[in-house]
């Protein structure tokens, strides 16, 4: 218990491969440390061993131990139902949880002040149900986006063509995308894509350009999107070329 809390000195940790547990409040405040190695001995880590560990930005974990592991440098028990220390030196704005999990340790997302959304395999009602421990402000003041990666991303636009033209203006459609919750329309200008419009219905299969010069060719592009949650997820472009009378 304690035995390196508040230790200023210690930068990085390989523990050794005879140490068996790692004790409650290990290295607890140890705000210089910034990676830590635990070997296929350790058969328990204790309460807040690495919580205010403000600068720890890895943690791995030796693949022969059977209790626990590193993904992405964030510990988990081996089955990843208990999260037990997110490194608060990762410094990254999202994290994405696996539904696995139902218990977060305390001080799991101590100092990671930067953290502000957290993407969750799973439902509302599970999340509710997740233990957090104590000293987790960092995680529990993000905003949580349920269901993350449930949806799939739709299929590109199909049959993409000209449907009429002008001396000052193009109308292009493509045929209905059922996978969609829309579409988004961008157009080549100025060397560089932009986007000329975002239609938020399915249904809505047209998009026609006016203020254009006559006799040029123009370029556009059309994606779909639809929402999982929070999160836009997108197909591919399809493409086409045209020219006003």
């Amino acid at each position: 218990v304690d035995a390196f809390k508040y230790c200023t000195s210690l930068t990085s940790v390989t523990i050794p491969d005879r140490v068996t547990s790692i004790g409650d409040y290990a290295f607890y405040g140890c705000d210089a440390l910034t990676s830590v190695t635990i070997p296929g001995s350790v058969a328990i880590i204790e309460y807040a061993a690495f919580e205010n560990c403000s600068l720890l930005s890895t943690i791995n974990v030796d693949s022969t131990n059977k209790n626990y592991c590193s993904v992405d440098g964030v510990l988990f028990n081996k089955d990843k139902t208990t999260l037990i220390c997110y490194p608060a030196g990762k410094i990254a704005p999202s994290y994405k949880i696996p539904d696995s999990v139902t218990s977060i340790g305390a001080g799991a997302f101590a100092y990671c002040y930067a953290l502000t959304n957290v993407y969750y395999t799973g439902t509302q009602e599970q999340w509710n149900n997740i233990f957090v421990g104590e000293g987790n402000d960092n995680l529990t003041g993000a905003t949580i986006h349920y269901n993350y990666g449930s949806v799939v991303a739709p299929s590109n636009v199909s049959n993409l063509e000209l449907k009429g033209r002008a001396a000052d203006a193009l109308r292009i459609g493509w045929t209905r995308n059922t996978s969609a919750d829309g579409y988004i329309v961008e157009m080549y200008k100025n060397g560089k894509w932009v986007r000329a419009s975002k239609i938020t219905k399915n249904s809505m299969v047209e998009f026609r350009k006016s203020g254009l010069a006559s006799g040029t060719i123009y370029k556009f592009r059309v994606k779909t999107y639809k929402m999982s949650g929070n999160i836009a997820l997108y197909s591919g472009y399809t493409y086409l070329i045209a020219r006003t009378k």
